[in-house]
């Protein structure tokens, strides 16, 4: 081998290393991209949802805060299984079923629905498990409820 090819060779190894490089930086850049804008997309879904629901519970009619909280259970129980979220993984989303769920019931009982309310309460404690291992019950969603709001 003459020492022209041997430059060739260590030049093109060189030229390879850098090549693969460029690849695994480019893989890992788009890859931070990606979780970036998903975690961007989560928080921007919890923050939405988070103001609405405050507003209409705290300026709101019933009514209105009633259908905030019917639209995020919706929105949540979407979210359920699929995994991978940042903000909303699958703990953190059933954790927030339940909590929904309770909130609903406590917002049902307060206006004198008892059926609806046992309906969501009833619910919550059949979620429960997914996102509490040690008890569930339906009065310790409600005080959980009533001390959170």
């Amino acid at each position: 081998m003459t020492r022209r090819s041997r430059i060739a060779l260590l030049v093109l190894s060189y030229l390879g290393v850098l090549a693969v490089g460029g690849a695994v930086g480019l893989g890992v850049g788009f890859d931070t991209a990606r979780k970036s804008q998903r975690l961007g997309g989560g928080m921007g879904a919890v923050e939405w949802f988070n103001a609405h629901l405050c507003a209409e519970r705290m300026m709101g009619d019933p009514v209105a805060y009633r259908n905030v909280l019917s639209d995020y259970l919706a929105v949540l129980r979407t979210r359920q299984g699929k995994g991978g979220g940042i903000v909303l993984n699958d703990h953190t989303t059933a954790v927030d079923v339940v909590l929904t769920e309770s909130r609903l019931g406590v917002l049902a009982e307060s206006q004198g629905n008892s059926t609806e309310a046992s309906q969501y309460f009833g619910q919550a404690v059949a979620d429960c498990p997914s996102a509490w291992k040690d008890g569930c019950a339906a009065y310790r969603f409600s005080d959980t409820v009533q001390t959170v709001i």
